[in-house]
């Protein structure tokens, strides 16, 4: 059987793992070893790296995988809040106007793509235009909290096993009814698996 480097790399980061945290239980069997290399081994190289030392770093007890996962993830990264990226349409609309809607649109997509799809769902136009700038502001915020709201939401749908993703099996586990207090059990398999 050959060994990667990937694998080394991975063999590696246990290590360190373990040897950060002497006093716990934490990676001491090999069903949890495996556990841990399959899962990690999975994540890109440099991005699981950083993870562990920030990890190692900060925190004074072990990690579970989830929490590799999540340091590894686009999310982690730190995001505009909903105010700073109302503060770069208003910018826009100072810097190009009503008039010049398309360059601001492009500028804005340079600047942060999120907050140019708020903006655009919002109306450039109706922004630059508006009388009652308060009531832009406050539906600029409802659009961008619902946009970071689906972002997480599909952060935690691609963190998922791709068999449990599309599985309409899963969806079919058991129907529950509370007023009669009874369970009815639903196969898991349709006729025929």
């Amino acid at each position: 059987m050959t060994i990667n480097n990937d694998d080394r790399a991975v063999a590696e980061c246990l290590s360190v793992l373990k040897a950060a945290y002497p006093q716990y239980k934490f990676l001491t069997d090999h069903a949890m070893m495996e556990l841990w290399h399959r899962k990690l081994s999975v994540l890109d190289s440099e991005k699981r790296r950083l993870a562990i030392e920030f990890w190692i770093n900060t925190e004074r007890f072990p990690p579970a995988i989830s929490d590799i996962y999540e340091l590894c993830s686009p999310k982690s990264l730190p995001n505009k809040d909903w105010s700073e990226a109302w503060q770069l349409v208003q910018r826009a609309i100072q810097r190009f106007g009503a008039s010049r809607e398309i360059e601001a649109m492009k500028w804005l997509q340079s600047e942060d793509p999120m907050t140019a799809e708020a903006a655009r769902r919002l109306g450039f136009q109706n922004c630059c235009l508006s009388q009652n700038i308060a009531q832009e502001r406050a539906n600029f915020r409802m659009i961008y909290q619902s946009m970071e709201e689906k972002q997480e939401a599909d952060e935690r749908f691609l963190r998922l096993p791709v068999g449990l993703r599309y599985d309409e099996r899963s969806k079919d586990i058991a129907k529950l009814d509370i007023n009669e207090r009874t369970i009815e059990s639903v196969s898991l398999f349709k006729a025929g698996d």
